[in-house]
């Protein structure tokens, strides 16, 4: 899991970054960067290990303050050990592409002797660069960035939230997403993205989600969101309803330990509604399992990582322990690569 942001205006451009950044640093703390559009090139800036080790760097940067385009990111590694070399974002070959992505290329390394055989060199062990080499493969085809987006984005199997600069295309910031969280965010004074609400809330409230398989091309003062095949759709956008003190540690050292303390209240809003009495069956509604095939249960998967995984555990203990039903829990990272054995009377939860 890794966090992405990225703004187009006029704003003090890295200091979003940085902020947006810091909001997003429970996704990940092994290395984390930026990449800005300036005077017809692209500038990136990487630092080994936490956010602070960036803003170091960063520190009294004015100059690069007034750019009107950037993405940045911050990684838990998963392929390629975390260092300088492997951090995002990732350049192409010539220097044409700068992304940032969170998630997991399951066909990287076929793709990656593909494009070396057609003279690539590749600098970093990540799955990403391979991405950012391949959009440039594809502006052979097209002079157009948002096709040359989508046709790189056809040959990727597994997950993806992109944020992409191109050197010739100052004016557009690029978002893409499948089965991964990417959000634009939407405001007078320019628009943004981010894997996640509270990178946000400063900012605006007024996002759009974007679904799977959808590519934005967002300017200073206009979005537009089409399919992976180039087809323009229409997208509403949705209101924010947290204020920006729900998500920050409330004075806690650091959201592991404000996570832990807020657990009753989590408990008492996830039953609200659903419990509503001690005689009363609990309410789940959006539960569509008959009483028939849970009668017909003979096995549960449980498939989770993190902290989920550690609850997970300790569902698995207490199902057993009453219902005596046998659980697997799965590490949800490991999952896709191994053979799974179920049939129709076992429950998969995830």
């Amino acid at each position: 899991m890794c966090g992405i942001v990225g703004y187009i205006g006029k704003e003090p451009l890295i200091s979003f970054l940085l902020n947006g950044l810091s909001k997003l640093e429970y996704r990940g703390y092994d290395s984390a960067g930026i990449a800005i559009h300036k005077q017809d090139s692209i500038k990136v800036f990487k630092a080994q290990g936490k956010l602070d080790n960036l803003k170091n760097i960063l520190k009294d940067n004015e100059e690069d303050e007034k750019a009107f385009i950037g993405i940045g990111h911050i990684r838990w590694a998963t392929h390629g050990v975390p260092n300088e070399i492997n951090a995002h974002p990732h350049v192409s070959f010539e220097n044409n592409v700068a992304l940032v992505h969170n998630g997991i290329i399951e066909n990287y390394k076929e793709l990656k002797e593909e494009l070396t055989a057609k003279g690539y060199v590749f600098q970093s062990q990540t799955d990403t660069e391979v991405i950012a080499h391949l959009i440039e493969n594809c502006l052979k085809d097209t002079k157009d960035f948002g096709n040359a987006l989508r046709c790189a984005l056809k040959k990727l199997d597994g997950a993806y939230a992109l944020g992409v600069l191109f050197k010739d295309d100052p004016d557009t910031l690029y978002a893409a997403k499948k089965n991964a969280p990417l959000i634009v965010g939407l405001s007078e004074k320019g628009n943004y993205i981010a894997s996640d609400v509270p990178a946000l809330l400063e900012y605006t409230k007024k996002v759009i989600y974007l679904n799977d398989l959808e590519v934005a091309e967002i300017k200073e003062n206009s979005v537009t969101i089409t399919d992976i095949n180039g087809n323009i759709l229409k997208k509403k956008p949705e209101i924010i309803p947290w204020e920006p003190i729900s998500i920050n540690k409330m004075g806690y050292k650091h959201f592991m330990l404000k996570e832990i303390h807020e657990q009753p209240d989590v408990i008492r809003q996830t039953l609200f509604n659903r419990l509503t009495s001690q005689t009363d069956p609990i309410k789940l509604d959006e539960v569509k399992l008959t009483e028939e095939s849970l009668k017909n249960l003979k096995r549960i998967q449980i498939i989770a990582c993190g902290t989920s995984l550690h609850a997970a555990l300790v569902g698995k203990y207490l199902i057993e322990e009453f219902i005596g039903l046998p659980v697997d829990v799965e590490a949800s990272s490991e999952y896709i690569y191994k053979r799974v054995v179920s049939d129709k009377n076992s429950l998969t939860i995830g």
